[in-house]
């Protein structure tokens, strides 16, 4: 199965059909908790992070605040 069409083109967003098809596969062969990880990841969804800028990404602040928003 292919996710990258060959006629799509540089920006072809390839998450769509990762979280369309494949992702609900994972709540089967790996639980519900690793497939909504999974999502959040792909979709960028984390509670709680906006409020960090990048210099802050290494810190254990912004790194707990990911970690609450996988939960």
């Amino acid at each position: 199965m292919s996710f990258y069409p060959r006629e799509a083109g540089n920006n072809f967003d390839f998450t769509k059909p990762l979280l369309e098809r494949e992702v609900p596969r994972l709540g089967v062969s790996m639980g519900k908790n690793y497939m909504n990880i999974v999502r959040k990841c792909l979709e960028g969804s984390f509670e709680g992070v906006s409020g960090f800028n990048e210099g802050e990404y290494d810190s254990m602040a912004y790194k707990e605040s990911v970690r609450q928003g996988l939960l």
